[in-house]
């Protein structure tokens, strides 16, 4: 099963804790494959920094767990216009390149589209819910 975290999911599971950060515990422990993106790691990076006033050094650590655990993928072609906020197309198209199963995300933006070319959409404690008897 291949999952792409959305940014806001990551932010959570390194700032907050909680579902994404068990979600993050699933793809660092190898039971549940990640994908992402340059683009992605990016904006992760520059959130932490900014917003949550992590230090270069926590967000070069971070940065290092997603880069190995994580399939970084590239875009094959420029993201569909599918999304109410176009900035949100990008993890559409990622999702699409690296043939993800899921895409988790706590935005409404892409929450409201439910599933994307057969990649369902969903919350946190949604996913956690639909895997638990997948992976045990």
């Amino acid at each position: 099963m291949k999952i792409v975290l959305d940014t806001n999911i990551l932010v959570s599971a390194f700032a907050v804790g909680g579902n994404p950060a068990r979600i993050l515990d699933l793809v660092v422990n190898g039971e549940v494959d990640g994908a992402t993106s340059e683009h992605l790691i990016s904006e992760l990076t520059r959130i932490l920094g900014a917003k949550f006033e992590f230090d270069g050094q926590q967000v070069s650590r971070i940065e290092n767990i997603i880069r190995t655990t994580f399939t970084v993928v590239e875009s094959n072609g420029s993201p569909p216009a599918i999304s109410r906020d176009p900035d949100d197309d990008h993890v559409l198209e990622l999702a699409k390149s690296a043939e993800a199963n899921f895409i988790v995300s706590g935005d409404k933006d892409l929450l409201i589209l439910g599933r994307y070319l057969g990649i369902s959409i969903t919350t946190a404690k949604d996913f956690l819910a639909e895997i638990t008897d997948t992976i045990g």
